[in-house]
């Protein structure tokens, strides 16, 4: 799998039992739109984790962005 269907997957994962379906469409796109250069990639983590603690959690945006993060830099 690719970067982005790998962050897809956690994403989606982590967020199926607490965010709407419009939530997580939203988050996804996000990923998908991005280009998969390290840069682009971390902006969109970030950008998806200030989404999810605005609408959902604090602690579960920070948890996701640091997981994020970590898938990011092991493949690029």
């Amino acid at each position: 799998m690719d970067i982005k269907t790998n962050l897809k997957t956690f994403v989606q994962e982590r967020l199926v039992d607490t965010a709407s379906p419009i939530f997580l469409k939203r988050a996804l796109t996000v990923i998908e739109e991005s280009s998969t250069d390290k840069d682009s990639l971390i902006f969109a983590a970030e950008k998806v984790s200030k989404q999810i603690s605005l609408f959902i959690d604090r602690n579960l945006a920070k948890e996701i962005f640091e997981n994020l993060k970590t898938e990011i830099y092991k493949y690029v």
